[in-house]
């Protein structure tokens, strides 16, 4: 059985007005990952100051864990959006 076609428009038009809605979250949440990889990739791997790869993740390496897992459990948590949070 599927659904009437105003049905599938409402539905799309919800999901197009949700997303302009988080859009400025996103935007600033890709700012500032692209700002640690930005640092990330200037790093020349093995000769950074905290020894690199020698004996650990670098500095770098953790702030983007950290970064990526408080934007997954804040942020991003308390959208609950289903499969739209795989497009994100």
């Amino acid at each position: 059985m599927h659904a009437p076609a105003f049905t599938d428009r409402s539905l799309q038009n919800l999901k197009t007005t949700y997303v302009r809605a988080a859009d400025p979250l996103l935007q600033a949440i890709r700012r500032e990952v692209s700002a640690v990889l930005a640092r990330l990739h200037r790093l020349a791997l093995g000769k950074g100051v905290d020894g690199g790869m020698g004996g650990g993740a670098s500095a770098y390496m953790k702030e983007l864990v950290d970064k990526l897992s408080y934007i997954r459990s804040e942020p991003l948590a308390k959208f609950s959006v289903g499969e739209l949070m795989t497009e994100w």
